[in-house]
């Protein structure tokens, strides 16, 4: 149960429409952006043929970019290999290495638990920017969030 100041905070944030403030107050650090590509042909693949519902191209790119997130004020930490950037939000972080080797766990609606790639994807960056609380010039909140992406299990030769 919600102590009255609690309850009060979370529900002038939910009338303000102040979604920073609520993910605050709810205690959200991590967001994930998970998808599982489900989708099957009715064409059959060719041998040494890669298929994808996402573009091809879009994907190769993604994929062979360094991991991207937004960064939450919860870590302490930079991972290992991990770099910031000197202009901008400063909510970004990038590791020294490609979005398709970097694996995370999450869960999916319609699948249940995934281990998914974190590949770049701009909602990483713009949630964590509008999900950023400031307080005195300083970011005091923000969460965690990134991409955790499943290709179909149709798309290569296995």
């Amino acid at each position: 149960e919600l102590d009255g100041a609690r309850r009060t905070g979370l529900e002038q944030a939910l009338s303000e429409g102040d979604y920073a403030k609520l993910g605050q107050l709810t205690g959200t650090k991590v967001i994930h952006i998970s998808e599982r590509d489900t989708q099957i042909s009715d064409k059959p693949k060719q041998v040494g043929e890669f298929v994808n519902t996402w573009s091809v191209e879009g994907f190769y790119e993604e994929g062979i970019a360094p991991a991207e997130m937004g960064w939450g004020t919860h870590e302490p930490v930079l991972p290992e290999h991990a770099y910031t950037h000197e202009d901008g939000p400063q909510n970004q972080i990038c590791l020294a290495q490609t979005g398709i080797t970097t694996y995370v766990r999450s869960w999916v609606p319609i699948g249940g638990p995934i281990i998914g790639m974190v590949v770049r994807h701009g909602e990483a960056f713009t949630i964590s920017d509008h999900l950023t609380v400031w307080e005195n010039g300083k970011a005091a909140y923000r969460p965690t969030v990134h991409y955790a992406y499943l290709p179909t299990d149709a798309r290569s030769e296995e």
